[in-house]
């Protein structure tokens, strides 16, 4: 057990995992697949000393903050993280005609975090541009051809853009957003695994994308 601290995990004002807890998080199913299924897959890449970060300090008024206001409490610090090694990196989200290569950075919006605006702006959204219909990273440095499909939440922003790190191909979909059939798109794109990262609060929740809940994988 690593008698990890839980509240060192999540911000005061906001009920996301910080970037450091999706790393962790992203290391821990890396050393998964590894183990369970053989997977060519490197979990030390991402250890805690293979990353630099970026902190913006009182960035963030999460979602639990801005309902109290900044009357009764102040804001988060934000963090992004960096690896120190090489990267080279395809990353595009279709419905909002994003496609971007470059190294690792091209997977946060920084605009979240260049400008301050408690009310306005949601620096949790630096991961992934916020969330999304369809997401997909490539690898282009990645020594395998592994292709992962995650099903997920917005907990997934943060802990996506690390796994990617390890996997040629991962593709995310939101069922909250995607109106597509998962069926089809597993059936199109063949992943290697499917993967499923909810938070306890969507397991099941009713949505209105097309999908009747967060499990309706037709």
């Amino acid at each position: 057990m690593e008698k990890l601290d839980h509240h060192s995990l999540f911000f005061r004002t906001d009920h996301h995992w910080k970037g450091e807890a999706g790393l962790w998080a992203a290391r821990h199913i890396l050393e998964y697949l590894k183990q369970q299924y053989g997977y060519r897959v490197e979990p030390e890449k991402l250890n805690d000393d293979q990353f630099t970060s970026v902190l913006y300090p009182s960035c963030f008024l999460g979602s639990r903050g801005k309902k109290v206001t900044l009357s009764v409490t102040s804001p988060d610090d934000f963090t992004l993280l960096y690896p120190i090694y090489d990267t080279e990196m395809h990353f595009s989200i279709p419905d909002k005609e994003i496609d971007l290569e470059g190294d690792f950075s091209v997977v946060y919006d920084l605009s979240r975090v260049g400008t301050i605006d408690y009310y306005e702006t949601n620096a949790y959204g630096a991961y992934m541009y916020g969330d999304n219909a369809l997401a997909r990273f490539e690898n282009r440095l990645s020594d395998n051809d592994l292709r992962l499909l995650f099903i997920h939440d917005s907990f997934g922003d943060c802990v996506l853009p690390f796994v990617s790190l390890g996997i040629r191909y991962v593709d995310s979909l939101d069922l909250r957003h995607f109106t597509g059939s998962v069926q089809a798109f597993i059936d199109e794109t063949k992943p290697d695994a499917v993967i499923v990262l909810y938070n306890p609060s969507v397991i099941p929740a009713s949505i209105e994308s097309g999908h009747k809940s967060t499990f309706d994988y037709r």
